[in-house]
């Protein structure tokens, strides 16, 4: 960015603010110079320095620091958003025959669309958490055949996270957030002996998904 100008956005406008005289050192004093802009709202820089381009906005007497928008630029640059991981951890997988077949235990969601991390193991049905910290995981599906199942989501195997009855016709779904350390793995079970569908000419029934929301 120019050192010359600044840009703020201000009730959804984004306005560029030129600043007269060139790039003041600290020893010249604030910047007064009033910039109008929206029905005459008045907007002043001030403090600007050599290492900042200004340390703060005022509109209408209303001031923002901004001292540390060097920082804040380079978490964005890298992918840090100010927030969040800035590890990008998520997969989606669907059920790629026209039913899961009826077999109790995991449910195998074989068709992987995504795998960033490569935690899915689309062979075995099981998410592997590859770092620490707090994901997200949903599935979907609807029954395909009579009779009723319980679906659970399970942590390890055996710590049940959540569970869902679904019937023929009928969908049923569950998402939820949970804790994961290294290792730590998630999969969709299911007990009783009924079919669930899976890849129909309008779209993937049973769906398995997740991603990483914030590393611990």
């Amino acid at each position: 960015m120019n050192k010359q100008s600044i840009a703020c956005l201000s009730f959804g406008t984004l306005v560029l603010l030129s600043l007269a005289g060139g790039y003041p050192k600290a020893s010249l004093g604030p910047v007064t110079t009033p910039f109008v802009f929206q029905a005459g709202n008045p907007v002043r820089a001030a403090e600007m320095n050599e290492n900042f381009l200004a340390h703060e906005i005022a509109i209408n007497g209303n001031s923002v620091d901004i001292t540390d928008q060097d920082t804040r630029i380079t978490a964005l640059e890298a992918g840090g958003g100010g927030g969040g991981s800035g590890t990008l951890l998520a997969f989606r997988a669907v059920v790629s025959g026209m039913t899961t077949g009826n077999a109790p235990g995991t449910i195998v969601c074989d068709n992987e669309i995504f795998d960033e991390g490569a935690g899915y193991d689309a062979s075995t049905g099981i998410f592997t958490a590859p770092t620490e910290g707090l994901y997200q995981f949903s599935f979907i599906t609807t029954g395909a055949r009579p009779g009723s199942t319980n679906l659970s989501m399970v942590k390890n195997g055996t710590n049940s996270l959540g569970t869902v009855q679904v019937v023929i016709n009928h969908a049923g779904s569950i998402v939820l957030t949970e804790l994961l350390a290294v290792g730590d793995q998630v999969a969709v079970t299911r007990t009783q002996s009924t079919e669930l569908l899976g890849s129909q000419t309008d779209g993937p029934f049973t769906v398995f998904s997740g991603h990483l929301i914030q590393e611990k």
